[in-house]
């Protein structure tokens, strides 16, 4: 199989970059991600998928099926833009004054779109079980954020793991870090979540979709009476 995904991988390299460029030359603020949402749903779509746009009316949710059984899993991507403008001179730099995909999530949304791609062609040349869900979570940046929409919609209800990623650029290319945030029955005051450190190739990896550290209920519950007001505004 990983011969079969190296293939499948390459195939669609030229294509990511250029998706990620035009999501970078275009980036748009948190609850306003149209275009960008626009544009994951005709890709997904050309795939044979069936995307879905969050009620709120930006971000978008897509099932990746696998052919045999087994879990589902979640891979989460943010898809907002930062209200600064971009110091960069590339060709490819924001045509948005005063907007800029500075923290990444451009490209984090083309990581998980070419997860997507490729598992939906995996799909036909090997054995796939369960199922993968596409999250591309809008308004990551803001306060209250579009991740309440996420988890009140029940996209993440049921699922085995969540991964979410980022970059960091303190990090060297080829290396990556991983965070495992554990549900916790009961609270226990002064115990974080586990950081590891090291491995090989690959992005920061998150396994979103849980509590860590204390508090974690009141600090969501929170965000739901802000976003509420938000909403009413």
């Amino acid at each position: 199989m990983s011969e079969a995904i190296d293939a499948l991988v390459a195939g669609r390299e030229h294509e990511l970059v250029a998706f990620r460029r035009r999501l970078h030359a275009r980036p748009e603020l948190s609850y306003r991600e149209h275009a960008t949402t626009e544009a994951l749903v005709e890709r997904l779509q050309v795939a044979g998928l069936s995307p879905r746009v969050l009620e709120i009316g930006t971000g978008v949710v897509c099932d990746v099926p696998g052919n045999a059984p087994g879990p589902l899993v979640v891979l989460r991507a943010d898809i907002d833009a930062l209200a600064m403008p971009d110091g960069t001179d590339t060709d490819y730099r924001s045509r948005e004054p005063g907007v800029a995909h500075a923290c990444g999530h451009d490209a984090h949304t083309a990581v998980v779109l070419g997860a997507g791609l490729v598992l939906r062609a995996l799909t036909e040349v090997d054995r796939v079980p369960g199922t993968v869900r596409l999250v591309f979570e809008p308004a990551e940046e803001a306060n209250p954020g579009g991740a309440i929409a996420v988890v009140e919609e029940g996209w993440i209800t049921g699922a085995a793991y969540v991964l979410g990623l980022h970059c960091d650029p303190k990090i060297d290319v080829g290396r990556r870090r991983r965070r495992h945030a554990h549900r916790r029955r009961r609270r226990q005051p002064g115990r974080r979540a586990r950081v590891e450190r090291g491995g090989v190739v690959g992005p920061d990896l998150r396994r979103a979709g849980t509590t860590a550290g204390d508090h974690a209920d009141d600090r969501l519950r929170g965000a739901q009476r802000l976003r509420r007001r938000h909403l009413r505004r």
